[in-house]
């Protein structure tokens, strides 16, 4: 790597980047476990038709889901925040006059604000699927009581 910066800058870009990479992996590895869970939880519901209907279960994966998800948000935040430092700090360290000023000023950051929105749709989005055939269940009138051990089944 060759940089064009004073002596004692190019020793800091060069630890900053690091610390960049390590964040980026850091925040890559929360949303894939986000999309892990999500993607298991709604195979989870969509396996059988038991599991599509039983608000009961449901309540518990929603309950347990959402504190997942509180608990990743926290570690995404957290991480999404040190990203942004360290690309503020990356971009004020590049010069107009350095030969790599563009790839320095490339290394951007969205904002913590920005990762939480985008955080909460996608759980947001799991949970209305989750739900949905309780919800389309609902609207046409059926019972969507539980199914497990014949709790709904008529009295003979």
């Amino acid at each position: 790597m060759l940089f064009v910066f004073a002596q004692g800058a190019t020793l800091e870009i060069v630890k900053l980047l690091d610390l960049y990479n390590t964040q980026n992996g850091a925040i890559n590895t929360l949303w894939n476990f986000l999309s892990i869970v999500s993607l298991g939880l709604l195979g989870f519901v969509y396996k059988d038709k038991e599991s599509r209907e039983d608000w009961r279960v449901k309540i518990g994966l929603s309950i347990g889901y959402i504190l997942f998800s509180i608990g990743n948000l926290v570690a995404l935040r957290r991480a999404q925040g040190i990203t942004v430092a360290i690309s503020n700090a990356i971009n004020a360290a590049a010069t107009d006059t350095s030969v790599t000023s563009e790839v320095l000023k490339a290394h951007l950051a969205i904002t913590v604000f920005d990762i939480t929105v985008y955080q909460l749709i996608i759980v947001g989005v799991v949970l209305l699927a989750m739900w949905l055939p309780n919800i389309i269940l609902s609207l046409k009138g059926k019972d969507t009581g539980s199914k497990i051990n014949g709790d709904n089944e008529p009295a003979a």
